[in-house]
């Protein structure tokens, strides 16, 4: 009996260190790569912002161009001398052909030039004769398709008069304004009001006058 315990106790003890290898030798299973809870959603590329075409319309803007022709309707009103405010200038409504030229250096103002031809029949039936030129600006509030324009003309006049031969050259300042409608984007219509003031200025003092107009034109201008 106790031979047979002795050698079931060997066999035990030579078991265990076989078992003992194979466990040491088993293949160990690879770990698996745990999944984040909330995976990062993937970064969308950044794309340039896309016009949302929207256009700032000017109406009147920096860089236009016009030319203007028009015919005036002009009204002698008084002459001022040192002797009487308010003469009567003894001359009939005269007509006028006008051109004009004008650049928007800004949004609404202008720089420009224009020349007129104007006559004028006196009451002794001779023809009094002016050629006004003059350097303008003017600033144009827009309304929708309307253009109001209004701005100051100072330049020099050449004046004649045939009845006894007078010539001369003198000083003019011209404030006006205006309304226009923009028919189109190349034209528009409308016409002008404006205070022609034409200073005489002479050796003697007492033959000194200011001759004041009123003149009423009616204009188309070509916008490039």
């Amino acid at each position: 009996m106790k031979r047979f315990i002795l050698f079931i106790c060997l066999i035990i003890c030579l078991a265990i260190p076989g078992f003992s290898n194979e466990t040491e030798n088993a293949p160990e299973e690879p770990e698996q790569p745990t999944q984040p809870e909330n995976p990062a959603q993937p970064e969308q590329p950044i794309r340039p912002s896309e016009p949302d075409g929207t256009v700032l319309f000017q109406p009147v803007r920096k860089g236009d161009k016009y030319m203007k022709i028009g015919l005036s309707l002009g009204l002698p009103l008084f002459n001022t001398s040192r002797q009487k405010f308010a003469a009567n200038p003894k001359m009939y409504p005269g007509g006028a052909i006008n051109i004009g030229f004008g650049y928007y250096v800004l949004n609404g103002f202008s720089l420009g030039a224009s020349l007129s031809f104007q006559f004028y029949l006196t009451r002794s039936k001779n023809i009094y004769f002016e050629v006004p030129i003059s350097f303008d600006m003017a600033y144009t509030f827009a309304i929708a398709k309307w253009r109001f324009p209004i701005g100051m003309g100072i330049g020099g006049a050449f004046e004649s008069y045939n009845g006894n031969g007078a010539k001369y050259f003198g000083m003019l300042f011209r404030p006006e304004a205006g309304v226009y409608y923009q028919y189109s984007p190349e034209w528009s219509f409308g016409g002008d009001v404006s205070w022609l003031v034409l200073p005489q200025w002479y050796a003697d003092t007492t033959k000194n006058r200011v001759g004041n107009f009123l003149n009423i034109s009616f204009a188309a201008r070509y916008h490039f």
